[in-house]
């Protein structure tokens, strides 16, 4: 976590700093001021947004679930200092940069549980696992007669 933070502190400074001297500090200071304010009203107009689609439809749960998470987020990284993460949290507020970003993620996640499942029937069946053929017992069928247990 401490590494995550350094870099995200390192990336802010050298993009303030790069924006300070390709336009002044002061005007550099007034730029973050200003995306932190735009950032603050579009997370606002997007919550209501979110909270109104929220009471009157119900046909796409998935897209819904997936369009607050990403708001929230978005939310969180205006909030943030920063020019970078302003910028990101701006992405992630406006509507079709959220339906793209939540299209792209939903079929990253769709591939990554697909596999998953895959591997894990190879795992637990064996199959495609050659050096599990050879362990004692392997293929026995258990025939289960009534007559072998008395009662």
């Amino acid at each position: 976590m401490p590494q995550f933070l350094l870099g995200y502190f390192l990336i802010e400074l050298v993009t303030f700093i790069a924006l300070g001297w390709a336009i002044g500090f002061g005007w550099a200071l007034l730029v973050v001021a200003g995306l932190f304010i735009l950032g603050i009203l579009t997370a606002m107009w997007q919550m209501r947004s979110l909270a109104e689609r929220v009471a009157k439809r119900t046909d796409r749960p998935g897209a819904l679930t997936g369009d607050a998470a990403l708001s929230c987020v978005g939310a969180v990284l205006v909030a943030l200092p920063g020019i970078v993460t302003t910028v990101a949290g701006l992405l992630l507020l406006l509507p079709p940069t959220r339906a793209m970003l939540r299209r792209m993620i939903s079929a990253r996640a769709q591939r990554a549980l697909q596999n998953f499942g895959g591997s894990s029937f190879i795992t637990v069946s064996g199959f495609g696992a050659p050096q599990s053929k050879d362990v004692p017992g392997w293929g026995q069928v258990i025939d289960h007669r009534d007559d072998e247990f008395d009662r």
